[in-house]
């Protein structure tokens, strides 16, 4: 059911399709939608001027007023709250859920798979994989001890973020030998 058209009395034209899309990322189906913009648009109302159907009007103003999209008066009387609290609010949450699950990636290739080796088939990998490993531990170590030829096939932009870090490089070991 559609309550309002795509030019709705009051706010202009509308994207309706980005709202529906927005709203349903946080739980909001199209019918609550189309009675939540209802709200916005009409102002305070009661339950029986919502043009919803009767058998799930109470279902859908019960999920607006737990998403904090909707208030209730005294008085019976429906009122839209500002959606930007609530959607700035998911995008946060969004943005701490992406940060901790590429946090969890990063610690689940440091750790391998089955604890094996992880294989790197790739120098980029490798300094990726190195890089990471040395910011996650740089609280905890003061010296890296290499050998000459890992140091001097480092890349620049690893041994400078090492020393920025205030990490010594040693390099042990002969510069030149049959092994190295």
């Amino acid at each position: 059911m559609e309550i309002l058209s795509n030019e709705a009395e009051g706010i202009g034209f509308i994207e309706r399709e980005t709202i529906y899309e927005a709203m349903s990322i946080i739980g909001i189906d199209r019918e609550a939608t189309d009675a939540y913009l209802f709200l916005l648009t009409e102002g305070e109302s009661p339950v029986e001027r919502i043009p919803l159907a009767p058998h799930r009007k109470m279902r859908i103003l019960q999920l607006l007023i737990s998403k904090n999209l909707v208030a209730v008066s005294r008085g019976g009387m429906y009122t839209a709250r500002d959606a930007e609290y609530v959607l700035r609010s998911s995008v946060d949450q969004f943005q701490r859920n992406a940060r901790l699950l590429e946090k969890a990636i990063n610690e689940l290739e440091l750790a391998g798979r089955g604890n094996k080796a992880r294989s790197l088939t790739s120098s980029d990998q490798f300094y990726a994989w190195e890089t990471r490993l040395i910011q996650r531990t740089a609280k905890e170590i003061y010296s890296v001890t290499v050998r000459f030829k890992i140091l001097w096939l480092m890349r620049e932009e690893l041994g400078k973020q090492i020393s920025s870090r205030g990490i010594s490089v040693r390099v042990m070991g002969d510069i030149s030998n049959p092994t190295t």
